[in-house]
């Protein structure tokens, strides 16, 4: 009986050292991408470029990895790299969000994440498809909808009739708080070509929105010193 009461005890401090391991290699994951995202970004696209873009488990942690991501595909660094450094960087970033989409096709981000990846390809049936299912998977989501809003504008004449809608969709959302109002005030100054699209938006808004919305306008210009 002592013998088995021993054997028994000895299990469960095993089983506890494992769990307690376990637990600390999740947690050294989770925590990753947080120290990932205080990293200079210069080091952060040599990084990605070798492939090295550590996450963990939860929604957050993946989230992280995909600003991550679109930090290091969108900044100056990565443009004054050789081209397979770029191509690298871009390939891994759609790779990357393509997978979180994969098992989690609600995960908006990782469908716009993936399109500026392929933007930055100039592969644009995989920006179209990617910005569709963003669009589709997350239409209220007004965080999404303003980094979409500056992808349409951008590239605006690569986009399909259905993302053309969509850009009129998401403006139209952005017009339901002060916080939107300036994201499009702002694109509206910085855009010429884009201000017909937004002002025929703005014009199905009450006296109210468009007024708030021409606030907005004579605010960012005075803050651009035009």
């Amino acid at each position: 009986m002592g013998t088995l009461r021993i054997t028994a005890n000895f299990v469960l401090i095993i089983v506890g050292l494992v769990l307690c391991l376990g637990g600390l290699l999740t947690m050294q994951l989770e925590f990753k991408p947080f120290l990932a995202s205080e990293s200079p970004v210069e080091w952060r696209v040599q990084e990605i470029a070798a492939g090295r873009i550590d996450y963990g488990l939860s929604t957050s942690s993946r989230e992280l990895a995909l600003a991550d991501c679109r930090r290091a595909t969108l900044s100056l660094e990565v443009r004054l790299q050789p081209s397979a450094i770029r191509s690298s960087v871009y390939s891994n970033c759609l790779a990357l969000s393509d997978s979180f989409a994969a098992i989690q096709p609600t995960l908006s981000i990782a469908w716009l994440t993936g399109a500026i990846a392929a933007a930055q390809m100039r592969d644009w049936p995989a920006f179209n498809s990617r910005m569709l299912r963003s669009l589709r998977s997350a239409p209220n989501e007004q965080w999404v909808a303003e980094m979409r809003i500056s992808l349409f504008e951008q590239y605006y004449d690569q986009l399909t009739d259905d993302l053309r809608a969509g850009n009129r969709a998401d403006m139209l959302l952005l017009t339901d708080n002060d916080a939107g109002l300036l994201k499009l005030a702002r694109i509206f100054v910085a855009s010429p070509t884009s201000q017909d699209r937004i002002a025929s938006v703005i014009a199905t808004r009450p006296e109210v929105t468009r007024e708030k919305f021409e606030r907005r306008v004579r605010l960012v210009t005075e803050e651009a010193g035009h």
